[in-house]
């Protein structure tokens, strides 16, 4: 396990599985400079989570829809608990933040230093977990919001002992979809099947199987006409695909920032801010079969903003 795949796993953890019971995290930023300190991540959203049935009923009942963020930062021999604090604190009253958690990745030596500090820390509106990152050993702020980030980063610890993120090199990522193709399977197959029942007043039965061989390939070609997404790039430039169709391109050196976008439940896309656009471009990493996380952070190092 390294730094960066543990990092990678307490960010995965947050925004896409038992954070989702803490909150609904819809955005992550790396390297996201706040005064003089450099979190390795901030991911945003609201305070309401949104897991399973359950949670969004009690978040819906018990939950002030809040803004609210969580920080991961790996800490430093110089790093002073208490500066952190105030940055938090100064960060949230510019965001306008109501609730955060921060999670400080450290050493042994950290956090004995730290175990005091932390374990009487009862306030309202942050929870904070310090997070011993050879063992997994763990010290938590008191109250609700420190309890709830500690289960969390437990399990984001114990998922990172067996998470390899893959290493990406250019080229063309072109994956078929098979959830769009069975749609647009499906979708024809419908319709045809409905067509002839209305002309005809009878239900297809024998004819069923030419209707679903034909909807296969007429199917097909529906997705690879308007549906398949490709995303090509290089050291120097990229392009987003739509079926035959560019929805985008660029260069690297034009970036001005990259984060990782969640929409639904698991729906995922690498946004790209890019000098004198008015639109961020998305790419759909759920969509393209990626780990959106490892996928992000290989990006970032192509445009050089890590």
């Amino acid at each position: 396990m390294t730094a960066e795949s543990l990092v990678l796993s307490l960010e995965r953890e947050l925004m896409s599985r038992s954070g989702m019971w803490v909150a609904d995290f819809t955005e992550s930023r790396r390297n996201v400079k706040v005064e003089e300190t450099v979190f390795d991540v901030i991911l945003t959203g609201e305070s309401r989570p949104k897991g399973l049935v359950i949670a969004r009923i009690i978040g819906f009942l018990l939950v002030p829809n809040y803004y609210v963020a969580a920080f991961i930062l790996r800490a430093s021999s110089k790093l002073q608990f208490d500066s952190i604090i105030t940055t938090v604190r100064e960060h949230m009253r510019y965001e306008k933040l109501e609730w955060s958690w921060l999670v400080i990745v450290g050493d042994e030596e950290f956090l004995n230093r730290t175990r005091d500090n932390v374990k009487h820390l009862n306030m309202r509106d942050i929870g904070i977990v310090v997070l011993e990152a050879s063992s997994g050993q763990t010290v938590s702020s008191e109250g609700l919001l420190g309890n709830h980030l500690n289960k969390c980063v437990k399990k984001g610890f114990k998922a990172s002992l067996d998470y390899a993120p893959r290493e990406f090199t250019p080229g063309t990522i072109s994956p078929v979809n098979v959830s769009k193709l069975v749609f647009s399977i499906f979708s024809i197959f419908l319709l045809v099947f409905l067509g002839i029942t209305f002309v005809t007043g009878l239900f297809p039965i024998i004819l069923s199987p030419a209707i679903f061989l034909s909807s296969v390939i007429l199917g097909r070609m529906l997705y690879r006409r308007k549906l398949h997404v490709s995303f090509s790039y290089d050291l120097n430039s990229f392009v987003l695909k739509q079926a035959n169709k560019t929805v985008a391109h660029g260069r690297w050196k034009n970036i001005r920032d990259i984060s990782l976008v969640r929409r639904g439940m698991k729906d995922f896309y690498v946004s790209l801010r890019i000098e004198d656009m008015p639109q961020d471009i998305r790419i759909p990493a759920s969509s393209l079969k990626v780990d959106p996380f490892a996928f992000r952070l290989s990006l970032l190092r192509l445009s050089g903003k890590i």
